[in-house]
């Protein structure tokens, strides 16, 4: 049985700042005095009277959750770009995609396409490793072509989550589990403000507050919800800058190019970078690093990123779809 390589890009990044220290937030619910029908957020009256003229009263919708406005992108600065990327989740509820990015061998290809609501705490994942030899360093946009070429699947898994349980398909296998309340939902999720996020431990290392996941497609963190890479490339402002506008797939990004610290740098083998980050969310777009001769040693790249009314529909579980799988 092959065994899913779990040493990715966005884990290698967390990891190398747990030498340090990593505290992760979430909290109880903030919203015990509201219910949540279909979206909708309606207040708990005193009074039974009340409540049944609410419920039976067609009135205005009310939005589940308010995102937050990004500055524009003309005017935005180095803070906003890194408060954005520590606070992505606040910039918008449903999003769709894929990306990859290499584990270790550049061209051990990991892909990920995904949906997520996070108002709805659904989401679905389609997460594969690939081998595809004809990718190279100076090729990493062919990354995706290549990898659907590739038969060679490494690891192959579909997976399913909504509020109450989450279904994973090993494709390869043909296996499945399940699993019951293992779902993040915004509830759980406290905001930290942007100077309490990397704090001094009493032994004087930095220690990296995160702000908990609600997207529940942990292996897309590295582009949907980058605190890792943030905390990682862009916490000494000194070290980078703003080098203008480039769009991705109709997304308009903050091309910026960089240097790592020399101690990070030399722990994920990357000494120079270039980031090109949404100017709406503060999502990551692309991500290449070069090592210290100018070769490429480690990369993100996405395609089809869309939010919102743009985002795909989550696909849904179905009791068919693991009819000829083993229960595990």
């Amino acid at each position: 049985m092959k065994n899913k390589v779990i040493l990715t890009a966005a884990l290698l990044s967390a990891a190398c700042l747990t030498t340090t220290g990593i505290i992760s937030y979430a909290k109880t619910s903030d919203f015990q005095n509201t219910d949540t029908v279909s979206g909708i957020a309606i207040e708990k009256q005193e009074s039974d009277e009340t409540d049944s003229i609410i419920r039976n009263t067609l009135a205005e919708p009310i939005p589940s959750r308010t995102l937050k406005k990004a500055a524009a992108y003309d005017k935005a600065d180095k803070n906003d770009i890194y408060h954005m990327m520590l606070n992505s989740i606040d910039y918008y509820d449903k999003v769709s995609g894929t990306i990859y990015f290499p584990t270790g061998d550049i061209n051990l290809v990991n892909s990920v396409q995904f949906q997520s609501v996070l108002s709805e705490t659904t989401a679905y994942s389609h997460f594969s490793q690939i081998y595809a030899d004809n990718i190279s360093n100076y090729s990493i946009d062919s990354s995706s072509s290549e990898a659907e070429k590739v038969k060679n699947l490494v690891y192959d898994e579909e997976k399913y989550c909504n509020a109450d349980e989450s279904v994973s398909m090993n494709l390869i296998e043909k296996s499945y589990t399940t699993k019951v309340g293992d779902s993040i939902s915004l509830d759980c999720v406290c905001e930290i403000p942007d100077n309490e996020r990397i704090t001094i431990a009493e032994d004087g290392e930095p220690c990296y507050n995160y702000r908990t996941n609600p997207t529940n497609v942990p292996e897309a963190s590295i582009c949907i919800f980058p605190q890792e890479m943030a905390f990682g490339f862009l916490a000494d402002q000194e070290l980078w800058n703003i080098d203008g506008i480039e769009e991705i797939d109709g997304n308009k990004g903050y091309h910026i190019l960089g240097t790592t610290t020399k101690e990070y740098g030399n722990k994920i083998n990357v000494s120079s970078f270039e980031f090109v980050v949404d100017t709406d969310t503060g999502v990551l777009l692309k991500y290449v690093g070069y090592d210290s001769n100018g070769e490429i040693s480690d990369y993100m790249y996405t395609e089809n990123i869309k939010f919102e009314d743009n985002a795909s529909s989550v696909k849904s579980y179905s009791q068919a779809l693991t009819d000829d799988f083993q229960l595990n």
